[in-house]
């Protein structure tokens, strides 16, 4: 499953990280890809230690950890620091597929990539996110401060940008729940139970969704 949440930062987050970008340096995106996506990434990443950095991805993981939707799908146990990116023209990242752990002061398993686009889609052509699924390939190219969430182990790329600017965040999240089947099931029956409270506050019918969903993640919890 693939899912794309809207307006995870408002304007003021979003011309604030904006400003702090503009001043930190960019280097060749190879330094962080290794065995056959370092041959096929060509893109720009800012500088791991560039003054303020930490600051910028604390806010990014705060801004998701606040969204309802993204910790109800995501379930996060652990935050990779966001990687902040640029494609400029001619640049573009062939189909991969990401590290199933990724090393930290904490190894973080790569349950689910996320994408959190901060650049306006018309702003630069080309540059769309393409996640392979069931259904084929999906193409994704959201507004700027809208993030898309999916299986890490899938097959992905990003498309040649041919004019503009294409900025963007990426990071991995390791889930309290391994099995992407699993989360998908706790993330409808919590829409579920938004939808039976948008009827009748606190209903019985909420309370048992309710209940239904803690028994679940009870059970395939992994912490």
């Amino acid at each position: 499953m693939i899912l794309s949440i809207p307006d995870v930062l408002g304007a003021a987050e979003l011309q604030q990280l904006e400003s702090a970008l503009a001043a930190v340096q960019f280097v060749d995106g190879k330094a962080t890809a290794s065995g056959s996506a370092a041959r096929v990434k060509n893109n720009r990443q800012a500088v791991g230690n560039a003054p303020g950095l930490r600051g910028l991805q604390k806010g990014v993981v705060d801004a998701l950890l606040k969204n309802e939707a993204f910790s109800q799908f995501a379930l996060p146990l652990r935050i990779m620091p966001p990687l902040f990116n640029r494609y400029e023209p001619g640049m573009a990242y062939g189909d991969h597929i990401d590290r199933p752990v990724m090393q930290g002061n904490v190894p973080v398993r790569t349950d689910l990539a996320m994408t959190l686009f901060l650049s306006e889609p018309g702003s630069y052509d080309g540059g769309e996110l393409v996640v392979g699924s069931d259904f084929g390939p999906q193409r994704v190219k959201l507004r700027r401060g809208s993030l898309v969430l999916y299986p890490a182990s899938t097959i992905h790329r990003v498309e040649p940008v041919t004019r503009g600017v294409r900025l963007a965040a990426v990071s991995w999240i390791q889930s309290m729940v391994r099995e992407h089947e699993q989360r998908q099931v706790l993330a409808e029956l919590g829409q579920l139970k938004q939808w039976a409270d948008s009827m009748a506050q606190d209903s019985p019918q909420g309370l048992q969704l309710q209940k239904v969903r803690g028994l679940l993640l009870r059970w395939w919890a992994d912490v």
